[in-house]
């Protein structure tokens, strides 16, 4: 729950994994699928880059401060 609030969705910017059991699942669809693989990849290098680097999470708190003061902050996102 904790990694979706933060903005990653299985098999769009992430892969989530269960249980080991489900790796070799995985592993072969990702090696079926290279085209998959890469813009899963692709796209989870963009959020970290949006949302997750010290400069974004600066800004970010910058602005959830702001509207803590102003009695505006409704949640994460």
């Amino acid at each position: 729950r904790e990694l979706i609030e933060m903005g990653f969705e299985h098999n769009k910017n992430a892969i989530f994994i269960d249980k080991s059991s489900d790796l070799d699942g995985i592993y072969q669809m990702l090696h079926n699928d290279k085209l998959k693989w890469q813009r899963i990849a692709s796209q989870g290098r963009e959020l970290v880059i949006q949302r997750h680097t010290l400069s974004a999470r600066s800004k970010y708190l910058l602005v959830t401060l702001e509207k803590i003061i102003n009695s505006k902050y409704q949640g994460i996102y």
